[in-house]
């Protein structure tokens, strides 16, 4: 999924526990590209928000300095979504009592590879509820 913001906007506290609720539940990385608008000045708690609910999917944020970084922030998710990998597990515990849980994907270097690998990945899970 893929949404173009404005972190400039008014902040919206109420929906905020709403949002960030709805984009955990979704299973698929969620990608922002926050655009910047000359009519006001950035707003960090907007754009922390944006950024926390980029992350809690395995998505990314990207902030632009300019409208026109557009194209090149495109470019990036879409080489990040070539280079996707799925993952899945069986947990041992296995009660439907509608918890969270979190997880932790780590990837270790292979050998001859210089590069630091970087992983995006959703923070937990819901565990279904009966």
């Amino acid at each position: 999924m893929l949404i173009v913001a404005n972190s400039q906007a008014d902040s919206r506290v109420d929906t905020e526990a709403n949002l960030q609720s709805s984009v955990r539940n979704l299973s698929m990385p969620v990608y922002i590209i926050d655009i910047p608008s000359s009519a006001s000045t950035p707003n960090s708690n907007e754009k922390a928000l944006l950024k926390e609910l980029a992350s809690g999917t395995g998505g990314g944020y990207f902030g632009l300095e300019k409208a026109e970084d557009f194209p090149e922030a495109l470019r990036k998710v879409q080489a990040s979504l070539r280079s996707v990998y799925f993952v899945g597990y069986r947990p041992q515990n296995t009660a439907r009592d509608g918890s969270y849980r979190t997880v932790e994907v780590s990837v270790p270097a292979p050998r001859g590879v210089p590069a630091k690998l970087t992983v995006l990945s959703r923070p937990g899970y819901n565990t279904p509820s009966q």
